[in-house]
């Protein structure tokens, strides 16, 4: 056991693989510990396991690099009140790392939501606390694990060439420098979920529709969920920049992608079992 999960090493032509590309994604098996398998899709027609865990494991990311993974953690299962840390390991699945201690912290719950910088050298992340800020986003180097408290207070960060959106008050979206200036106002709607293009446009997800935004917060087109009852839960970028990718949950557990001119919606032929908003992140590259 490495880290939380029993992690299981890809070879080919007699070598780990170092960089991954496609889509990563949760998947919640049917048992009464509700082991969690982490899946790397890297086409249309495979899914191979990176690991899988009784530990409860949440919003796994690729590396813009595509070398890492980061995800948060919490050991000793899903019903066990230790806290969530941030950890990472290696695209193939090896070399797991904790980068924070929270656990250590008498007055914080968690540290969760990682969103990697586009250098891939460092993440922010959310902490929350017992007492106010309840919701602080922090940045940590990967190499050193040295933190920096950016001093504003929010959810779903994610980070782009512009800086770090993310989600304040639960009705705006905020960018923040990733050195920690002053945060302005990006947008005044909310959003479930955020992610940044390789081309600079901020995809925020709500229940109903995807909003795109240009880095200066303008809002160049609203995508509208087209699946009934669908609890869209989790988006990401296609590496291009082409499509935007969007999991679903419960009534419509799948995984669906669109054009960011909003034109024919496509389902992605992969077979993502059980799924619930715990797990419905979503990362591709």
């Amino acid at each position: 056991m490495v880290g939380a999960l029993a992690l299981v090493g890809i070879v080919y032509a007699g070598r780990t693989t170092t960089v991954g590309h496609g889509i990563l994604l949760l998947q919640t098996e049917s048992n009464e510990r509700l082991q969690q398998v982490l899946l790397w899709h890297p086409d249309a027609a495979s899914a191979r396991p990176l690991g899988s865990s009784t530990d409860w494991i949440l919003t796994p990311q690729w590396s813009p690099d595509g070398k890492s993974i980061a995800y948060a953690e919490e050991q000793g299962g899903w019903d066990d009140p230790a806290a969530y840390e941030i950890w990472t390991m290696h695209a193939d699945g090896s070399g797991a790392k904790q980068l924070t201690h929270d656990v250590q912290r008498s007055n914080v719950f968690r540290a969760g939501e990682p969103s990697w910088s586009p250098n891939s050298r460092q993440i922010v992340f959310v902490r929350e606390t017992e007492s106010k800020p309840y919701e602080t986003l922090v940045v940590v180097d990967v190499r050193t694990g040295h933190e920096r408290n950016l001093r504003v207070s929010g959810e779903t960060p994610a980070w782009g060439k512009a800086g770090i959106a993310y989600v304040a008050d639960y009705r705006r979206i905020m960018l923040v420098s990733s050195d920690g200036g002053k945060a302005k106002v990006l947008a005044p709607v909310t959003a479930t979920a955020l992610v940044w293009s390789s081309g600079g446009e901020l995809a925020a997800l709500q229940s109903d529709r995807i909003n795109l935004f240009t880095t200066a917060g303008r809002r160049v087109a609203t995508v509208h969920v087209p699946f009934k009852k669908t609890n869209a839960c989790g988006i990401a970028w296609s590496s291009d920049g082409k499509r935007v990718l969007v999991r679903t949950s419960r009534r419509t557990v799948g995984l669906w992608s669109v054009t960011p001119a909003g034109g024919h919606w496509r389902r992605e032929p992969l077979t993502i079992g059980k799924s619930n908003f715990d797990n419905c992140a979503v990362s591709w590259r």
